[in-house]
């Protein structure tokens, strides 16, 4: 069964045989995986070797004062605490001027 991704929050197109995960936290289920038939090139090619199990990721925004404004993959189900913990930085580490500056114009 072939699955697309239509929320503009996930990244991933994935080729799908069988999972009774249903489509939850493919990286961690153990049912029958087939390769990624597709991935939406990422601005970061690094990631593009590291996505070759079978999920789909939420593409998030951090707006923690660490942080701010960052974007991040993480598992579908990372906010319920049933994910698979799947984490990866987005964008690339944000310089120490950015983290003291962004927060304080977010406050005002």
């Amino acid at each position: 069964m072939a699955f697309y991704a239509g929320s503009a929050n996930t990244v991933l197109v994935v080729l799908i045989l069988a999972c009774k995960q249903q489509f939850f936290c493919l990286a961690s289920c153990n049912f029958h995986r087939t390769r990624v038939e597709q991935i939406n090139r990422l601005h970061n090619p690094s990631l593009d070797e590291k996505l070759n199990l079978l999920w789909r990721a939420n593409l998030v925004t951090s707006w923690k004062d660490d942080n701010p404004g960052r974007r991040f993959l993480s598992c579908l189900l990372w906010q319920s605490g049933r994910g698979c913990g799947f984490f990866e930085w987005y964008d690339p580490v944000m310089s120490q001027r950015s983290r003291v500056i962004i927060p304080g114009l977010l406050r005002k």
